[in-house]
């Protein structure tokens, strides 16, 4: 897979799918290549306030990335489609020995992306693995990633 990197807000080096085409109409959306910026506000540090978002819809695969998963991983984290259509993406995938500003350490944490493509909003919930009770939200919006 061909990547460009990208600088995004706060200097956070980013990769983005050079091969991604911008969204176009809704009706064609689930037909259609996704990249996108989404900023997202949260009280919480395991939800970053720049998140990508690549969609590849000849396949239905789909990566994200923002400051958390480079730091760790140096790269995109693949992430499952769980829902696509005209309205809404749903995307899931979790991250593993993650570390936040303050030092904490999580064994594993689930994420999931909720976007909905007519209004460009998206929603955000990480789960900590092990911690009952504990999620973490965040929500914002989304705009076309240039590279």
């Amino acid at each position: 897979m061909n990547f460009v990197a990208s600088i995004f807000s706060r200097n956070v080096r980013v990769l983005v799918l050079s091969s991604f085409a911008l969204v176009g109409a809704v009706d064609q959306a689930t037909a259609q290549d996704l990249q996108l910026n989404c900023s997202v506000e949260s009280r919480a540090d395991w939800i970053r306030p720049t998140i990508f978002i690549g969609y590849r819809a000849s396949n239905n695969t789909a990566v994200v990335s923002d400051s958390l998963i480079l730091n760790s991983y140096g790269k995109p984290v693949s992430a499952h489609v769980q829902q696509n259509n005209a309205k809404r993406l749903v995307l899931r995938w979790s991250v593993g020995d993650l570390k936040d500003v303050r030092g904490t350490i999580v064994t594993r944490m689930d994420y999931e992306e909720r976007l909905n493509r007519v209004k460009n909003t998206i929603t955000v919930t990480a789960r900590p693995i092990r911690y009952l009770n504990s999620n973490f939200g965040g929500k914002g919006t989304c705009v076309p990633a240039v590279n």
